[in-house]
């Protein structure tokens, strides 16, 4: 019987804290309840029309298929570059993925800021990812010698080999 008593003494501040946040809760304010003013006659949507666009040679030609770095200026390495025709480029050396976008004119090249994964990677690799980024900041043009792609500098010095994938 006594717990009951504290029991229900000490409900009493619930009761009342219940009871005020009830007294303050939001109303209905009746103009929210008036009918809405009437819609402006509907007018239909503009269609698109569909421009005839030349496939582009540049990102045919880098598309074509996915390629195998073997060389960033005088270091070997073994990684592997993909562009694509929606101007991205994806890069990789069996650790972190980097990617980023691409804009060309020709042969000009450039490639923009990276963005990559975050992983701890063995020492070589983690300097070829560095060797890459440093590339493609300085790349400005590239080249398909033979079969095998050439990123250039400013001064049409290779700085990235890279051959198909196979």
């Amino acid at each position: 019987m006594l717990f009951n008593q504290i029991g229900a003494h000490a409900m009493k501040p619930i009761y009342l804290a219940a009871f005020l946040l009830a007294a303050c809760a939001a109303r209905p304010n009746p103009a929210d309840s008036a009918p809405p003013p009437p819609a402006a006659p509907e007018q239909p949507a503009p269609v698109a029309q569909p421009v005839a666009t030349a496939p582009n040679a540049t990102a045919t030609e880098l598309s074509r298929h996915g390629w195998r770095i073997t060389r960033i200026g005088r270091h070997a390495a073994n990684g592997s570059l993909a562009f694509n025709a929606n101007n991205r480029v994806n890069a990789s050396f069996g650790c972190n993925s980097l990617s980023g976008h691409f804009s060309h004119q020709g042969q000009n090249l450039q490639i923009g800021e990276l963005a990559t994964t975050l992983m701890l990677c063995p020492p070589n690799v983690q300097a070829q990812e560095e060797w890459l980024s440093a590339a493609f900041a300085r790349t400005a043009a590239y080249r398909i010698n033979g079969n095998k792609l050439e990123l250039l500098d400013r001064r049409q010095h290779v700085i990235l080999q890279a051959e198909p994938a196979r």
